[in-house]
């Protein structure tokens, strides 16, 4: 059988205490031969201070997913950008920057814990788990 894989998103939508739609996805994906689920959670987003990262990170990798994490890039003129302009000033184009937005808007010892928990689960990872 050929190689599946899959990426999944985790992010505000995600209802990290039941998780009911994001574990029939995987259980789903799974019936369907995924091999590989890649589970990719946005961090950085004006909306995300909302949303418990800690747990999603762990939500995700309890599913057998392996976690990365996206970084936020706000795009001036849309919605999500201009939401942006409450933490960082939109007119230095240095700020459109996901890594640098990210930084300011969440600290970068908040990034750096966030990247380390993201490294402890997917190297914790049981070696059976279907990934």
């Amino acid at each position: 059988m050929a190689l599946k894989r899959v990426a999944l998103e985790i992010g505000m939508g995600t209802d990290i205490r039941g998780g009911d739609y994001t574990k029939a996805a995987v259980r789903a994906l799974r019936d369907a031969g995924a091999s590989s689920i890649t589970a990719y959670i946005i961090i950085g987003h004006p909306d995300s201070q909302q949303q418990d990262l800690e747990a999603s990170i762990r939500f995700a990798a309890e599913q057998g997913a392996r976690v990365m994490l996206s970084e936020f890039a706000p795009i001036p003129g849309t919605p999500d950008g201009e939401a942006c302009r409450a933490y960082s000033s939109l007119d230095e184009p240095l700020n459109h920057n996901k890594t640098a937005f990210t930084w300011r808007f969440l600290g970068t010892e908040r990034v750096d814990a966030l990247k380390a928990l993201c490294r402890e689960v997917n190297r914790c990872a049981l070696p059976s788990a279907k990934r």
